[in-house]
């Protein structure tokens, strides 16, 4: 099984109300190390109104 990169820095660059953009620098097994940013979803929870119907 291969091994997973070490996560060394992470860090929050960009925000808007629907996702956030991190920025994370790894280091992987063959001992390079990059800098990579990935989008992110916001954890907040929607809420329904009244009119809102469960299946």
């Amino acid at each position: 099984m291969r091994e997973k990169p070490v996560i060394l820095a992470s860090e929050e660059v960009a925000r808007s109300r629907i996702f956030r953009v991190e920025q994370l620098q790894l280091r992987f097994s063959n001992g390079g190390e990059r800098t990579y940013e990935r989008l992110r979803g916001e954890s907040r929870r929607f809420r329904c109104g009244d009119d809102c119907r469960h299946a």
